[in-house]
């Protein structure tokens, strides 16, 4: 059997139709059922070949598998930072440089007391 759409549009038509009439089938009359009840309102929509596509839009939040949560042990402003989103990083790279001009005056400052004390 060849499939031919047009044909089959003509059966799912016919087979709402049956359904309906089915469905509007003459029942034996309640006493109190008032005279304007017997009329029955249907929806009839007539199926057709339609593509189908495979995107989904969804509203949401996303939040990665992994991650790293980077707390200095020295406060200070950050003068260097070297990290590109999303993408790994090697053991032992360094990734950020915090401000370091006052422990650089002290370690000056520790060598001249060294040199005097020598």
């Amino acid at each position: 059997m060849q499939y031919r759409p047009r044909q089959s549009s003509q059966l799912l038509f016919l087979f709402a139709i049956l359904l309906f009439f089915s469905h509007c089938k003459s029942k034996p009359k309640e006493k109190n059922a008032p005279k304007g009840s017997q009329a029955v309102v249907v929806d009839v929509l007539i199926a057709e070949k339609e593509p189908v596509s495979n995107i989904v839009e969804a509203n949401g939040t996303v939040i990665a598998g992994e991650y790293v949560e980077l707390r200095p042990e020295v406060s200070g402003r950050l003068t260097y930072l070297n990290l590109a989103e999303g993408r790994p990083i090697a053991k032992g790279t360094v990734i950020a440089r915090v401000n370091d001009a006052d422990l650089r005056a002290q370690i000056s400052r520790s060598k001249v007391q060294l040199d005097l004390a020598k």
